[in-house]
């Protein structure tokens, strides 16, 4: 049985949010899969949330800003869902899909521990003991232009992030 599948809707609207500093697009797909109604697409599933991967170009390629990075990833990982970090991504690597695979798909001789990576390894250890993220209805509590917050509730927990 499958048990995830990615989530390129997501995806799409994560680097288009941040481009346009507009978080209506995502914020629109969040709803639509993990909302509070009933007929919300994925409530209850654990989708496989990513900003970039082997068929797409490198998230720090495709934003218009490198300093959107750590929020971007900081929003993946506050989504529903299994974050997942593409090697090499972790310390802002970057590639266009126009250049082909061995450009997506480089070879490094060794990692670089930069901001970025301990930021995101404080992202994916914070995700690990949170049940609230993991298993959560999301609400959208503001989709203020360039600010979204994101609301996620379990039975037993409420926590909000910003």
């Amino acid at each position: 049985m499958l048990h995830s599948c990615t989530n390129y809707e997501c995806y799409k609207g994560l680097f288009s949010s941040f481009n346009s500093m507009n978080m209506f697009e995502i914020v629109h797909s969040l709803l639509r899969q993990f909302g509070p109604e009933n007929w919300t697409l994925y409530r209850g599933k654990h989708l496989l949330t990513f900003v970039d991967n082997h068929d797409v170009s490198r998230i720090a390629s495709n934003l218009t800003n490198e300093n959107h990075l750590p929020l971007i990833y900081a929003m993946s990982f506050g989504m529903p869902g299994i974050p997942c970090v593409y090697y090499g991504s972790e310390w802002g690597a970057k590639a266009h899909k126009s250049e082909g695979d061995p450009a997506l798909r480089a070879s490094f001789d060794a990692p670089v521990e930069n901001d970025l990576f301990h930021f995101i390894s404080k992202l994916a250890n914070a995700h690990k003991n949170s049940k609230t993220v993991t298993a959560s209805v999301y609400l959208s509590a503001s989709t203020l232009l360039a600010t979204t917050i994101l609301h996620t509730l379990i039975p037993v927990q409420q926590q909000v992030l910003i």
